[in-house]
């Protein structure tokens, strides 16, 4: 959980996020945008493809109307009027009538809409083109049709199958009444009948979406021919025309849904070309296109993910080096500067980086040194103390010896004595041979021995291999100082003190002091052995350890590797051994 919250915390991680923002936000705003663009232009075309159509089917209707026009014609003319004046015999006059109409018929639009034409005079007497000269009681359909256009004169009227009293299966008419021209008295009625198909082949020519349909309606909104539910529903009682010739207008049927309904006024005509249809039909289109730009916004948005991964991870890897790096630095490692500077103002942030942890390496290596000097100038220090006090006590030996005749003994001693003083002091070396460093512990046992020749002996073991080595001076006869006084001296009747040295691993030297004294308890060593290896003083009893820490910190100090030290390892009543490892060198020289 931590470790999530540290990648969203992260710099790497906020950018991304507000480049993934900032790209969902402008693509869902561009896409917004679009659709909306796009629903207005599609239901605009849809809309103007509509009424588009209604314009076509108009002029299709009004070519009907100019094609009926000149029946009419033909209707108020002389043959028909001398038709419906003349009283019995009307053979003559009908041959007139059926020539005229053979006239008319060599119009192919005229063949196409018109079905029949009808003549009744004020007698009922009927003509038409199929039956010939009849009276209209003989047919159903020529009383019907003679009824209607007598009473609704100049009007477009479809009659239904069901209506149909002559059993057929409907038809359309439009009837005119016949004025006398002197006296403009009714003198007769005409019907003209079309085509079933006449008004349907080009309201059915154009489609209008799945459900939708054009009709044919008066100025009351009555339709005349074909059939639109969807108007039906739509249209309110009184619902009118509108009072342009060519207009649109949204209404919503019951379920809320938007319909489009269409009018396109045929001139001459009480005849209006209208269309409805649900909206949503017409802009079937749009959901293609809605798909398409989601699909694109989906693709802009993971397109967008990728560069602001790609941008972000680009911009953050500056910062997240610089985080690495700062991390190994704490962890010690002051070398661990950038090495590829960034060409822009992460640039100038990593090059002061860079000058701020080589002044600290600077500043720790002073300090360093500064403790180095501090240390040595301790020990140095206490060097000096510890030969005044042997000076003293070896002092008041040879005069013990001289009061007692023992003028040769104490002529060796003294002997021994600058020995040991001469290969002490080393005209201020650090650094001496094997060599000497085993001739001064020599004196130093020899002038013990003559101080304790009844409780101490000594043995030296050296390998002829390592007089060609140095090391560091005053090393071994503290820890055979120590054996002395904190072993030997302290045991009922004695004991044994023995020097080996040797090499290991051709590598390091091996000094072992073995001394045959009390010894010490196993948590008194391992406290003592901790104490070393963490080259902190933190045991102290008496100062039996004091002498052994000293001797290790030097050693750590000067030789610089963790591996040198010392080492003890003790039994009670059996003894102890300290083990010193130094590391093996050649022609050093160093002074303080």
């Amino acid at each position: 959980m931590s470790h999530l919250i540290k990648k969203i915390r992260s710099v790497k991680f906020q950018l991304i996020l507000i480049f993934l923002a900032f790209s969902v936000v402008s693509a869902s705003g561009i896409a917004g945008i679009s659709l909306s663009y796009l629903f207005r232009a599609e239901r605009e075309m849809a809309v103007d493809q509509a009424v588009r159509y209604s314009e076509v089917i108009g002029a299709r209707a009004q070519i009907l109307v100019e094609n009926t026009a000149k029946i009419y014609q033909w209707v108020n003319g002389r043959n028909v009027r001398i038709f419906l004046n003349t009283d019995g015999d009307k053979f003559s006059a009908s041959m007139a009538l059926i020539n005229d109409m053979a006239e008319y018929r060599t119009t192919e639009l005229t063949n196409q809409t018109i079905e029949n034409v009808y003549v009744f005079d004020r007698k009922g007497t009927a003509y038409d083109e199929k039956t010939g000269v009849h009276t209209s009681d003989r047919s159903k359909k020529s009383r019907q049709i003679e009824t209607i256009v007598t009473a609704t004169p100049g009007r477009l009227i479809a009659i239904s199958k069901d209506e149909d009293q002559s059993g057929e299966n409907g038809f359309i008419i439009y009837g005119m009444a016949i004025m006398e021209q002197t006296t403009n008295k009714w003198i007769g009625s005409a019907a003209i009948e079309f085509k079933n198909d006449a008004f349907e082949s080009f309201l059915n020519e154009q489609h209008l979406g799945k459900s939708g349909s054009y009709f044919i309606a008066d100025s009351n909104a009555q339709i005349l021919v074909g059939e639109s539910q969807i108007f039906e529903q739509v249209s309110a009682p009184g619902h009118v025309m509108p009072a342009d010739n060519s207009s649109y207008e949204l209404l919503e049927d019951a379920t809320g849904r938007d319909v489009l309904c269409v009018y396109k006024h045929v001139p001459n005509t009480d005849w209006w070309v209208c269309g409805c249809v649900y909206l949503h039909e017409l802009m079937h289109q749009m959901e293609y296109i809605r798909m398409l730009i989601l699909l694109g916004t989906i693709g802009m948005i993971l397109g967008s993910a990728c560069i602001s991964f790609l941008v972000a991870a680009k911009l953050a890897r500056p910062i997240t080096r610089m985080k690495e790096l700062m991390l190994d630095a704490e962890g010690g490692n002051l070398d661990a500067v950038v090495t590829e500077i960034s060409p822009n103002e992460f640039g100038v942030l990593e090059k002061q980086y860079n000058r701020m942890l080589t002044e600290l390496k600077k500043t720790l290596e002073t300090h360093k040194q500064d403790q180095e000097y501090l240390q040595k100038a301790k020990l140095k220090s206490l060097q000096a103390q510890i030969a005044p006090h042997f000076l003293y006590n070896t002092l008041d030996t040879i005069i013990w010896l001289v009061a007692v005749n023992e003028n040769e003994k104490a002529i060796e001693m003294t002997e021994n004595l600058a020995v040991f003083f001469k290969t002490g002091l080393s005209n201020g070396l650090d650094w001496i041979s094997v060599e000497k460093e085993v001739e001064h512990v020599k004196s130093y046992l020899y002038i013990q021995q003559s101080r304790y020749n009844d409780i101490l002996t000594c043995e030296t073991y050296i390998d002829s291999a390592l007089p060609g080595y140095d090391m560091l001076k005053m090393t071994l006869q503290p820890i055979v100082e120590n054996a002395i006084y904190h072993g030997i001296k302290n045991k009922s009747g004695g004991g044994k003190i023995i020097i080996n040295g040797f090499l290991e691993n051709e590598e390091y030297l091996i000094f072992d002091i073995i001394d045959t004294g009390i010894g010490m308890e196993a948590g008194m060593v391992d406290r003592l052995n901790e104490s070393m290896r963490s080259n902190a003083q933190s045991y102290k009893d008496g100062g039996m350890g004091f002498g052994l820490y000293n001797v290790n910190r030097r050693i750590r100090l000067y030789y610089d590797d963790p591996a040198c030290g010392l080492y003890v390892t003790s039994h009670l009543d059996e003894g102890t051994t300290v083990r010193i490892r130094l590391k093996r060198i050649k022609g050093k020289e160093s002074h303080v």
